[in-house]
């Protein structure tokens, strides 16, 4: 299971850090509270990104499907139009 700390980019770990920090030595309640939105901000920044990646992962594997369904398709009509034609031939010279 991937955790939202895995997801942050160095930088935004780095400033969850520091915030951290600020949060453990804020004065009064009001700015540990403005500091840990930015943190939440962060937090919901990467949170979006990752089901952004998550969303074009699942799309592209959803086409790699279709064309792989595709081409299965595609090579069973070529394969029944093979079998046709073999038939075809040979009920020709069958009936010669």
């Amino acid at each position: 299971m991937v955790r939202l700390r895995d997801v942050l980019t160095a930088e935004e770990k780095q400033r969850v850090d520091e915030l951290k920090l600020l949060i453990l030595d804020a004065f009064s309640d009001k700015e540990r509270y403005v500091l840990g939105q930015e943190v939440r901000e962060i937090f919901d920044t990467a949170k979006a990104r990752y089901y952004e990646m998550l969303n074009a992962s699942e799309e592209q594997s959803a086409t790699v499907e279709f064309t792989a369904k595709r081409k299965e398709s595609l090579a069973f009509k070529i394969s029944n139009l093979r079998n046709r034609r073999r038939l075809s031939k040979l009920s020709k010279v069958a009936s010669l």
